[in-house]
């Protein structure tokens, strides 16, 4: 029968996926695969920070979505987001089972790429080393994904609003001259 499980596990699967703190024992984690084999499941895998649970300066991915083949062949274009904290020591964790239709008017959740023109901007730099200082300064210096998130969704969002803003702005307005001619 096609299953998934979502939530915390409370476990890791592999040693990257913990920040100081003790480090796990190979037979935890293997413990762990092991039960995961047995069940005939696989990670779902993720988009956005990878550690889901933090206390203090360490940082676990505790949380995960787990499918066995036949969920996955139902729901191939599923997507698990892990989303930002908010009061507590987890993240939420969030799946879709629809890639989003643009046609009908809902928005598109495709993954965010990066595009070289960017780097043509004369701010690039400046917004990069802003993000990378944000992350050390918020106590994430740590870990070098932090940062790397961070830097991500400060690109998106510079991109959104310095780049493609006025672009848009620019086509609406020529819409409608053309409405008007």
């Amino acid at each position: 029968m096609p299953w998934m499980a979502l939530g915390h596990f409370n476990e890791i699967l592999y040693h990257y996926e913990k920040e100081e703190g003790r480090a796990r024992l190979q037979r935890q984690l293997q413990a762990f695969h092991d039960a995961l084999d047995d069940c005939a499941l696989v990670d779902m895998g993720f988009m956005g920070d990878m550690f889901t649970w933090q206390r203090g300066k360490i940082h676990e991915r505790l949380d995960r979505g787990i499918a066995n083949a036949q969920w996955r062949n139902l729901f191939p274009n599923v997507v698990l987001v892990n989303r930002e904290t908010l009061k507590s020591d987890h993240r939420p964790i969030c799946i879709t089972t629809e890639v989003p239709d643009v046609q009908q008017g809902r928005a598109n959740h495709s993954p965010r790429c990066f595009k070289a023109r960017c780097l043509k901007e004369d701010t690039v730099q400046e917004v990069v080393q802003t993000a990378w200082a944000r992350a050390i300064a918020q106590g994430r210096g740590t870990s070098f994904m932090c940062r790397v998130n961070r830097i991500h969704s400060d690109m998106h969002a510079w991109d959104k609003e310095t780049l493609k803003k006025p672009v848009q702005r620019i086509k609406k307005l020529r819409r409608e001259l053309k409405n008007l001619k």
